[in-house]
């Protein structure tokens, strides 16, 4: 003779004579546990969830942002004299990190360069001209007053080079003109002003942690004028004092093309 129970959700079908431990089972489950009556189970059910993710951080121009992670869920559960079953799930997301132009590089490397005196008096040739190097060599410096450096594209087939002043440079993308790079050894007289005409001194922000070098927008040449007040772009400059005697308060180094020089805020 057989005999029946319903224990909390299960079905018990014994013989006469059995014990209890060594009956079979069936469940039914229908979905959320309830918790409005005592369960019985003989094992353990266990849940566990870990995700994983990565800050996003964003700073004005530059952002960087980094997301996804996983996620794993693992179910354990046995009943009445049945054996366990473990069930594993993963998900990923597509993670990874982007910046929208690239790693920036620190103001941290960039620093002012005062011209260099010479031995004898006045100043050493002040006008470093980028690109100007060939073969590895040393770039050129040009000698403000009779020279302007003519600065090529990095990679162009044509290095940069200092040209008398009465040549003109090319002009185009990736070109810019140096007559000048500080007041005080490159300008005199009744021009004593270094002026950028047209260009705008760009801060660089922070990306990660990290403060971005400043750069220089639409700035095409340079040139020695006659007052501060007259110039429409940036005021360059390798000092505080001479952005004082101009007007304004700091000398704040920025990059231009290869090239590491000052303007006036």
């Amino acid at each position: 003779m057989k005999t029946s129970w319903l224990i909390a959700g299960i079905l018990v079908t014994c013989g006469v004579g059995v014990s209890v431990g060594a009956c079979g089972s069936s469940t039914s489950t229908t979905g959320a546990a309830s918790t409005g009556s005592p369960t019985s189970s003989s094992g353990p059910t266990t849940t566990s969830s870990t995700s994983s993710g990565s800050p996003t951080s964003s700073s004005g121009s530059p952002t960087s942002s980094s997301g996804g992670g996983s996620t794993t869920t693992t179910s354990s559960s046995s009943g009445l004299g049945g054996s366990a079953a473990t069930t594993t799930s993963s998900s990923s997301g597509a993670g990874g990190s982007t910046t929208d132009a690239g790693s920036c590089e620190p103001q941290s490397k960039l620093s002012l360069h005062p011209p260099k005196m010479a031995d004898g008096g006045g100043y050493l040739s002040s006008i470093y001209c980028p690109f100007s190097g060939v073969d590895g060599g040393a770039a050129e410096y040009c000698t403000a007053g009779t020279e302007h450096c003519c600065e090529t594209p990095e990679g162009a087939a044509t290095p940069s080079a200092c040209q008398p002043s009465s040549t003109a440079c090319m002009t185009g993308k990736g070109y810019t003109d140096w007559q000048c790079e500080d007041p005080t050894a490159d300008c005199s007289g009744s021009t004593p002003v270094c002026c950028a005409p047209g260009a705008t001194l760009v801060m660089g922000g922070t990306t990660n942690g990290v403060v971005c070098e400043n750069y220089a927008a639409s700035m095409v040449n340079t040139v020695c004028i006659a007052n501060a007040a007259a110039c429409t772009g940036i005021i360059m400059c390798t000092s505080d004092a001479e952005c004082v005697a101009a007007g304004k308060t700091t000398c704040v180094a920025f990059a231009k093309a290869g090239n590491q020089v000052g303007g006036c805020q």
